[in-house]
């Protein structure tokens, strides 16, 4: 696999990584542009517009809770808390999701958001079910907080439901702090789409949970985001408090503080080199370590970031803090977790390699990533300028140096129209083509179809959804119309690509679009140590001929998310294969048809070389 060296936004810390960041033609991120902007708001007027929208849900006659604040005791929840009581006299109902293994300190701020004077529902799952999640979505996701990032953000709705309560009202927009598509000025709500693409879910879905692990729907209940139909029913809106008021940790932490939060007071947290966040559960530290294996950066990153953003650090000051803090092996719970899921170290490190980046880390010749004698992952570089006999020096052994050419920068000569059906992951998708220089335009409307001089279909989700969807939005006919009769270039990400076969088999047989002969059929590995679905970084063989991995390494990394595959009935149109314990096909083209199994948008630098050759086929 080629070594790649990392590029750092050039204002922060941030490694270009980082999914859905992108940089500007400075070479600065997305993050820091957005807090650049933050200077120029009216935030007074915002806070103002916050009152507008918190009259219109108050109880008018005092005989309900004006709105829901989702709460994890942490210092977040107390800021909300105390927004909503305190600034705006507002009587919230606090619903915090109890994490899989909460620690004492954690404990008590929960006990002392209490005493902030609210009433409040904890929300806990079942232990030997939570023990079951956390097990796979380490091993299947690289994230063992997976069960507990799910029920953050539905327990919330649920109970908003159920009380009636149409107003949720969440805190910091993570992508507006730290980067991402949402980071425009105009997104502020969580919706489902929000939580299926940014939130908790991020690809395996608790549909796919219960058919690995054998459980019913009735053993997952509290994992289970309610149906448009229900939300619609109340009337369910959630807004972030970031877009309203101005987002400062440390100075909110020195505000609740006053108000009886407990911060670290034996020093930093693991991982990082702050006091006063990620207290409340015992794993997360090792939910970080497994970030920093995928994409190079850790809390310590993301923390050094928004200091300097806030003008508390220079990036000097940031980057030294980030080398002593960033990517140690979480030791502090290591022990605990191990006996709890029934594993060993050796095991541990087994998952996490799994996961790890190998184009960013030394690797040996087999390509294993190689550790140093604390067993910590040695990266390539750690800043734009580090030189390269410095780089050679920390790979002593390893791979040798390669540098992978640089995306060349799409002229603006055309629009790409991406289909918005409701199981896509749109903004994603839209930013990757803007980063090369791409007006892309998002839209469910059949005449904006009409008039694409490219079409974009993504997806996240089943087969079936996925063509009643379509179908519902009158969007078949015009597509058909568009790509079979007209030739217009067209790409199908992940489940975009397999909408494109006769019939997929997923929850019974459902008709596919049929431009390709062939069905989905359920992933089934050789080799049984695989974990379905098929989540994580692979090589992509590329075949010859291929226009759509032209200039690719013969074998480049890429993103995967699915638990099907397509299998079509004519090799010839197969110009990519994926190793999963069998080959399984990666990319499809014929003709003005192209689909993709991995997600592009998601793929980094690779990624969006593809994107580039598909709008220059």
């Amino acid at each position: 696999m080629a070594r790649r060296r990392i590029r750092y936004c050039r204002r922060c810390v941030m490694p270009d990584t980082r999914p859905d960041l992108t940089f500007d033609p400075k070479g600065v991120c997305d993050a820091c542009r957005s807090a650049e902007a933050k200077d120029r708001i009216d935030w007074e007027t915002r806070q103002a517009q916050l009152g507008e929208i918190l009259d219109q849900y108050r109880s008018r006659d005092r005989g309900n809770y004006d709105c829901i604040v989702p709460s994890s005791g942490g210092k977040d929840s107390h800021f909300q808390t105390y927004v909503m009581k305190h600034l705006f006299g507002l009587n919230p109902l606090c619903v915090t999701w109890t994490p899989c293994n909460q620690t004492e300190l954690g404990k008590r701020n929960i006990r002392n958001l209490q005493r902030m004077g609210v009433d409040y529902i904890e929300v806990t799952g079942n232990p030997h079910v939570m023990r079951k999640l956390v097990r796979l979505g380490f091993e299947v996701m690289g994230d063992c907080c997976w069960p507990e990032h799910v029920g953050i953000f539905t327990a919330p709705v649920q109970v908003a439901l159920r009380y009636r309560v149409p107003l949720l009202v969440w805190g910091e927009n993570p992508q507006f702090e730290y980067g991402g598509p949402t980071s425009r000025p105009h997104d502020f709500q969580l919706n489902r789409r929000w939580m299926e693409e940014f939130g908790g879910l991020r690809g395996l879905r608790v549909e796919d949970a219960m058919r690995i692990l054998g459980l019913g729907p009735g053993e997952l209940l509290p994992y289970l985001y309610p149906s448009e139909e229900e939300l619609a029913a109340v009337g369910t809106r959630g807004i972030f408090l970031g877009q309203f008021i101005r987002w400062d940790a440390r100075a909110q932490v020195d505000l609740v503080k006053q108000y009886g939060f407990g911060v670290n007071e034996e020093g930093p947290q693991e991982g990082t080199y702050v006091n006063y966040e990620n207290l409340d559960c015992k794993y997360v530290g090792i939910h970080d370590y497994l970030m920093y294996c995928k994409y190079g950066f850790g809390r310590a990153t993301s923390h050094a970031c928004i200091d300097i953003r806030n003008g508390r650090l220079s990036r000097e000051e940031a980057m030294t803090l980030v080398r002593q803090y960033d990517g140690k092996v979480s030791r502090r719970y290591l022990g605990e977790f191990l006996r709890e899921m029934e594993m060993n170290e050796d095991e541990f490190f087994r998952v996490c390699d799994v996961f790890t980046n190998k184009t960013i880390f030394v690797t040996d010749e087999h390509g294993r990533p190689v550790r140093d004698e604390e067993g910590n992952l040695i990266k390539i570089n750690c800043d734009n300028d580090e030189p390269e006999e410095a780089i050679e020096r920390r790979a002593r052994g390893g791979v040798s140096g390669v540098k992978p050419a640089p995306v060349a920068p799409v002229r603006r000569s055309a629009d790409v129209t991406i289909v918005d059906y409701g199981m896509g992951n749109l903004r994603s998708v839209a930013k990757a083509f803007e980063a090369l220089g791409l007006k892309a335009v998002v839209t469910d409307r059949p005449e904006d179809v009409e008039v694409a001089e490219r079409i974009v279909l993504p997806g996240v989700g089943a087969f079936g959804a996925g063509m009643r969807q379509l179908r519902a939005r009158g969007l078949v006919p015009v597509l058909e119309r568009q790509v079979l009769r007209e030739g217009v270039p067209f790409l199908g990400i992940c489940l975009g690509m397999q909408l494109l076969g006769e019939r997929g088999w997923e929850s019974g047989t459902h008709e596919g679009l049929g431009w390709m002969a062939g069905e989905v059929v359920p992933i089934v590995p050789g080799d049984p140590s695989l974990k379905v679905p098929h989540i994580g970084w692979n090589d992509v063989w590329v075949r010859a001929g291929s226009r759509l991995l032209r200039g690719v390494d013969g074998s480049a990394a890429f993103y995967f998310v699915h638990g099907y595959r397509f299998a079509p009935a004519d090799g010839g149109i197969v110009t990519g294969i994926v190793q999963y314990g069998d080959e399984m096909v990666a990319v499809v083209e014929r003709g003005n048809l192209f689909g993709v199994q991995f997600h592009p948008e998601k793929s980094q630098r690779a990624g969006l070389a593809v994107l580039r050759n598909f709008v220059n086929a």
